[in-house]
């Protein structure tokens, strides 16, 4: 969940990384997407033409990474046996996971009326890449460096898909506009 949250990955991509793939501060993606199409394939080119490219990590994250068992396999996440993990797999952890997170949280919300919180019901782990996306946006990251990190070749699918603006931005928004106007 860190590399998500941390680089946009794709769902396929952060299978498919092999211990190769995994530099200092960074991860290459060249190679070796998932796919499902009845079974889990390995193939050999990206997604799309800007698929090829290295991802920066913030440290912590890939200290994370650096710090987990190797597997003989040379997979960075692998199954129980050490091969690939099926994105089916992935997909029922993940919510396994968030349902997890959810009853943890609604407990708390009992404990302390204050505190607040939004379940991940509905989350998908792609939701995860929109968010990444979105954050680099609110930074004040350019759409060419969040383009180069999310590996879209079009900067249309990136914008349409991948940036969205928060109440908050459009609030922040207007208040500047209308400064420069008084």
């Amino acid at each position: 969940l860190w590399l998500e949250l941390g680089s946009g990955l794709r769902r396929g991509e952060v299978l498919a990384l092999k211990w190769d793939d995994i530099l200092e501060d960074r991860v290459v993606i060249n190679k070796g997407l998932i796919r499902d199409g009845g079974k889990v394939v390995v193939k050999d080119e990206p997604k799309t033409k800007a698929g090829d490219r290295l991802v920066f990590v913030p440290k912590f994250i890939m200290d994370k990474i650096h710090a987990l068992p190797h597997h003989k396999s040379g997979i960075v996440f692998p199954s129980e046996v050490g091969s690939y993990v099926a994105p089916w797999n992935f997909t029922r952890q993940f919510r396994n996971w968030r349902e997890a997170v959810d009853k943890k949280m609604e407990e708390k919300v009992k404990k302390d009326p204050d505190f607040s919180y939004v379940p991940l019901a509905d989350a998908r782990f792609h939701d995860l890449r929109h968010l990444f996306v979105s954050w680099m946006h609110r930074l004040g990251v350019t759409m060419t460096v969040s383009q180069a990190q999310a590996g879209h070749a079009d900067i249309k699918t990136h914008v349409a898909r991948y940036s969205h603006a928060s109440e908050s931005e459009l609030i922040d928004a207007a208040n500047r506009v209308g400064k420069e106007l008084e």
